[in-house]
């Protein structure tokens, strides 16, 4: 017998209107176990099979099969652990456990062997890597880790309060120290970050709260590395739901949120003591993914996405203006596999994947990739010119890179961190703090400096083109740099850049690609005046009328002295991967601890330098629940005519061309009216049937939880 679950993800669509987006389809064994995952799109009736499992005779997930026939194969040891993995290439990867079921050594598809040893009480004494060594922890009775000593015998102190909360880390002359409680509306909050050397303040970030736990300010200040004197602040305002209404940069430059039925409508920017616009209308997708807005110059920034939730285009114009347009093509497996510019149509591209579905050739360039068992990249060929990689048979670090240009070699240091990069005619030289943080960049002589605060947060450097100051909010958002010309500040709409605010106090506008990095910039008079060329693993920019935009890829800002990208907790080298291990190891989602978003740079980001991190899957599972739920509450009369009439719209609005803004504006604004009359019709039927039961809601937290402590297994 065959059963079949199906998940109708019914939801609320720009006017909070039900209609039908997608539909996800189980089917199962007789044991009534998911042996097949099928997406059915609601407006063609498209059913496309996303995945299949097979399973063994005791009931273990034995094979997954992706939706383009790749198959990873699972093996078990006699307690019902997983012993072994076998990827679609045919890599191996064996795992084993101690006496408590927690892994104690994985050997990746290389052969390399990482391992794990706990105490009695769960604590991990010691970490192995190929890649940064043996690291050693020591403990209090209570459990609190006080002691860590690295690989280069360098030790890391810690301290607690009596509440088990950190208040120091300290290596070498380096002290980071933490203060809570002490600020205002502080109790249980972190109120003071602290750098120290040798005994001398060095940076201080200092927290003020609302009494509901809401940030309000944060004020960074210091010393430089000329001793001079440094101090700035950023302020937050919210409405009573906690949601961001405005922000006051170090400068006296305020942007402003305004929201609209709960969602974000309006951003403004008040320069100069003037308030103008940076951009309106911001509408959503059913789920709460910004759809289009425009933006102060009339450029319209519009979204298109397919039944399966998809990005499949992104396009910014006005009428016969058009300074972006990005059409994307995917096969089953969800791997983009076709890129179409509509504005500069010489750099449309497809891409092609391995088996394991890393990124493996473009044709824009005729680029080609291969990468070894780990997912470290061996070989790059482009135009005749082949680069070889060479890499460390004992770890994953790349040791030489070779081309026709000669070769280039890399050294490390004892943690894993790169120390050395020398080729034809450059020489360069690193060196870290006692946190394992960049410290300085010698290249060909000239050294770069640069300041990582108590947080992590690199929050100044000093270069041979002179010093720059960051401020931050959250832990990798970028919101303002001083430069010798003054202040830049960055307008962020969700996560993603969509102006910038330079010293000369003039609003610029800018148009990023389907992964949040910068393609265009453009003026009030909706001219392009910054433009790159956006590539797999970094750019190259091809039109700068601003003096320079260092955003790139989420999370990443490009430092010209070095030729990286700064990224969070670590730096990227654009050709070669990280230059340091991931501070968090496989946990960050890689056999190899060096490369980049899981070698798939076109579908996936590193914002934080701490690899890929999956979010999402028990909200998204347990809506998937509850709305299946409440279907039969949701039967309002005259509801299938109208969301066919929905669906129609839709339909249509996904057949429309990514620049035909005019078109696209009016089915958006009968979606709009449209969904208004369901909405009306669904509010009149709440109040005479409310049909959600006790049962429904108990349900849903148990889901809700049983997933979360699925999810939340810690993780070696």
């Amino acid at each position: 017998m065959k059963r079949l679950l199906v998940l109708s993800m019914l939801c609320a669509a720009p006017a909070a209107h039900a209609e039908i987006l997608r539909t996800i389809s189980y089917d199962h064994d007789e044991a009534g176990r998911v042996i097949r995952e099928r997406h059915v799109d609601p407006v063609s009736g498209t059913d496309t099979t996303a995945a299949r499992y097979t399973y063994d005779d005791a009931g273990r997930l034995l094979t997954t099969t992706d939706g383009v026939g790749r198959t990873t194969t699972m093996t078990y040891d006699a307690l019902g652990r997983i012993a072994t993995t076998r990827d679609a290439a045919g890599g191996v990867a064996s795992f084993a456990y101690d006496i408590a079921d927690r892994i104690a050594m994985v050997i990746d598809p290389r052969g390399l062997v990482t391992s794990y040893d706990y105490d009695g009480y769960g604590q991990l004494r010691k970490h192995s890597s190929p890649d940064t060594g043996t690291t050693r922890h020591e403990y209090t009775a209570a459990g609190l880790r006080t002691r860590t000593t690295r690989n280069d015998g360098s030790v890391v102190e810690y301290a607690h309060d009596s509440l088990g909360r950190m208040t120091q880390a300290k290596s070498d002359t380096s002290e980071r120290n933490f203060v809570h409680d002490t600020c205002q509306n502080g109790k249980g909050r972190l109120c003071e970050a602290q750098l120290r050397e040798n005994g001398a303040i060095v940076t201080t970030v200092t927290h003020a709260y609302t009494p509901q736990g809401w940030l309000t300010m944060r004020r960074d200040s210091g010393v430089d590395d000329a001793g001079i004197a440094y101090d700035s602040t950023i302020a937050y305002a919210q409405d009573g739901m906690g949601r961001v209404t405005g922000i006051a940069y170090p400068n006296g430059v305020g942007v402003g949120y305004g929201f609209t039925s709960g969602r974000l409508h309006t951003i403004t920017a008040t320069i100069d003591g003037v308030t103008r616009t940076v951009a309106n209308s911001i509408a959503h997708q059913p789920f709460g993914t910004v759809a289009q807005w425009t933006y102060a110059n009339g450029l319209n920034r519009r979204y298109n996405f397919d039944a399966d939730g998809r990005l499949t285009g992104v396009s910014a114009g006005q009428g016969a203006t058009l300074v972006q347009s990005l059409t994307y093509g995917f096969n089953d497996a969800d791997e983009i596999t076709a890129l179409t510019h509509g504005v500069t149509t010489t750099e449309s591209r497809k891409f092609e994947y391995d088996a394991l579905g890393r990124l493996s050739r473009e044709t824009l360039h005729g680029r080609q990739w291969t990468h070894d068992a780990n997912g470290n990249v061996d070989s790059v060929a482009t135009a005749g010119d082949i680069a070889h990689a060479t890499i460390d048979p004992n770890s994953n670090r790349i040791i030489a890179i070779t081309a026709n240009g000669g070769t280039r070699t890399f050294g490390y240091d004892a943690l894993g961190s790169r120390i050395a990069k020398d080729g034809p005619g450059t020489s360069t030289r690193y060196t870290y703090d006692a946190f394992n943080r960049m410290r300085t960049a010698t290249v060909n002589g000239a050294i770069s400096r640069y300041t990582i605060n108590a947080l992590d947060q690199r929050i100044g450097k000093s270069t041979p083109n002179g010093k720059t100051q960051f401020v931050y909010a959250e832990q990798n958002r970028l919101m303002a740099e001083k430069g010798s010309t003054g202040w830049t500040n960055y307008v962020w709409l969700g996560n993603e850049l969509i102006a910038t605010i330079q010293p000369d106090n003039v609003l610029r506008y800018v148009h990023n690609d389907h992964l949040g990095r910068p393609e265009a910039v453009s003026d009030g008079a909706k001219q392009v005046i910054w433009r790159a060329a956006n590539a797999e693993y970094g750019r190259s920019v091809v039109l700068d009328q601003i003096g320079g935009l260092n955003i790139g890829l989420p999370g990443q800002y490009f430092d010209a002295e070095t030729g990286l990208w700064q990224n969070g907790f670590r730096d990227y080298d654009q050709e070669a991967g990280y230059i340091q291990a991931d501070p968090i190891g496989l946990a960050g989602g890689s056999y190899s601890t060096y490369s980049y978003a899981g070698a798939n740079p076109i579908k996936q980001v590193d914002s934080t330098g701490l690899g890929i991190i999956a979010f999402g899957v028990c909200t998204a599972a347990n809506a998937a629940f509850q709305l299946n739920s409440y279907r039969q509450a949701l039967k309002v009369p005259g509801m299938d005519g109208m969301v066919e009439r929905l669906n129609a719209i839709t339909k249509e609005m996904k057949d429309c061309p990514v620049d035909d803004h005019d078109r696209y504006a009016a089915l958006y604004e009968e979606h709009e009216r449209v969904g208004q009359q369901l909405l009306d019709a669904s509010k009149a039927h709440a109040q005479e049937n409310v049909a959600y039961t006790l049962n429904d809601l108990l349900g849903a937290v148990a889901w809700e939880v049983g997933c979360g402590i699925l999810l939340l297994a810690p993780v070696p």
